[in-house]
């Protein structure tokens, strides 16, 4: 009886355990289903909330304009294989700048504009794209796994405390567009479409200057 009662109990053991297996596999697939509706979704919402070109160049006025300073210049970042770059590498250009993170759906929602932006100037060797993160290389490549649209931009890694306040704080997505001459001419904190006329002719009429 003592067996009979202990077999009982063991494939008892293993039927529920055999439960909660099988609902765990069964689940899996479905998380994931779910957990990239939640994303689709989440970029939808805010590719609908995406400020207008000309929304973003009523920001800053001619006489607001800010000039970088040495310590500006000397800002240090990383690319992803981890080499050392300085914005003053840059200088002589019109520099694009870009701070976003792979848990940023506004940032993620104006990728497009951005990869469509920086296509428009490809091979251009007055004005530069620069994506900054503060998340590690490892981050930004299993995102680009998955979203293979946002290949072929230059992307950076920094330290969030070593970013001098010019650059926006914490606030993200944060865009700045720099002139030649190291004036900031466009600073906009949020998500925007990138790759309006009126973006691309401020692009053209600083490259030119």
């Amino acid at each position: 009886m003592k067996k009979l009662n202990m077999l009982l109990k063991i494939r008892l053991f293993f039927l529920v355990v055999g439960f909660i297996l099988g609902g765990i596999i069964v689940s899996i697939p479905w998380y994931f289903a779910w957990k990239s509706e939640v994303r689709q979704a989440n970029a939808t919402f805010f590719e609908n909330l995406l400020d207008e070109p000309e929304e973003i160049l009523l920001e800053k006025r001619v006489n607001d304009l800010h000039v970088l300073s040495e310590n500006e210049w000397n800002w240090k970042f990383k690319d992803m294989k981890g080499d050392d770059y300085l914005l003053r590498d840059y200088s002589g250009k019109v520099i694009f700048l870009n701070f976003w993170s792979t848990w940023c759906s506004p940032c993620l929602a104006e990728f497009p504009s951005l990869v469509s932006l920086n296509k428009q100037f490809e091979g251009n060797e007055k004005v530069e794209f620069l994506f900054l993160t503060d998340e590690s290389s490892a981050k930004v490549n299993r995102l680009l796994k998955r979203r293979p649209d946002m290949k072929g931009l230059k992307y950076f890694r920094y330290e969030s405390e070593l970013k001098p306040n010019l650059f926006g704080g914490d606030g993200i997505p944060n865009t700045i567009i720099i002139n030649k001459k190291g004036e900031v001419v466009v600073e906009h904190l949020g998500a925007a479409l990138w790759d309006g006329e009126e973006v691309i002719g401020l692009l053209n009429k600083l490259i030119t200057e």
